[in-house]
């Protein structure tokens, strides 16, 4: 994956006392949660990322050439009891994940754009309780969806049900009986 620094990050890379933090924003179907590792709610992007403190730990993503789906684990200390109750409650397998790195400057403010450092659904969601609950994340980039086996059929009915008025299937199943011959004897 290509990987493009703005010129503030650049800039800032080469001074002293870097701050750095950890953006997770994590997309169920009735909510988002974003979450960061500092004592307090940061703003990126028009959105506020509330503070955890401490995010556990976020696995290394490694990159390959073979085009092997990657996979990251996330895990999530002293979860917010509303933030737990939204991971809980809502489906979670083939969400989105994203996983953005970001550099403060003395104000506390991202400098430039954050580096991606993971995207992709979730395989699974383990809640650990005991004196404060923790969260097990594991998550699956966009190629593990290659492997997925897709249920459908190129049907007018299956599509209607999808688009209800979309008729780019209508005559396909007259396909079934039509000779064709190729190339074209004329």
């Amino acid at each position: 994956m290509p990987r493009n620094l703005h010129a503030d990050v650049i800039t800032a890379l080469n001074g002293d006392n870097l701050k750095w933090i950890t953006l997770i924003e994590i997309v169920f179907d009735a909510a988002t949660l974003r979450l960061c590792n500092r004592l307090t709610t940061i703003d990126f992007d028009g959105n506020t990322y509330s503070g955890l403190g401490s995010i556990g730990t976020v696995g290394s993503v490694s990159e390959n050439i073979n085009l092997d789906p990657e996979k990251c684990t996330i895990s999530l200390s002293g979860v917010d009891p509303t933030a737990l109750g939204v991971m809980v409650n809502n489906d979670h397998l083939g969400r989105n994940i994203s996983i953005r790195y970001a550099l403060l400057d003395a104000s506390n403010q991202i400098i430039g754009e954050p580096i991606v450092h993971f995207q992709g659904s979730m395989n699974s969601l383990e809640v650990l309780y005991g004196g404060e609950a923790s969260v097990e994340i594991e998550a699956a980039d966009q190629l593990a969806d290659w492997d997925r086996i897709y249920a459908g059929r190129l049907t007018d009915e299956d599509q209607q049900a999808l688009y209800p008025f979309d008729r780019c299937l209508a005559y396909i199943s007259r396909l079934a009986k039509k000779t064709i011959i190729w190339p074209d004897r004329k």
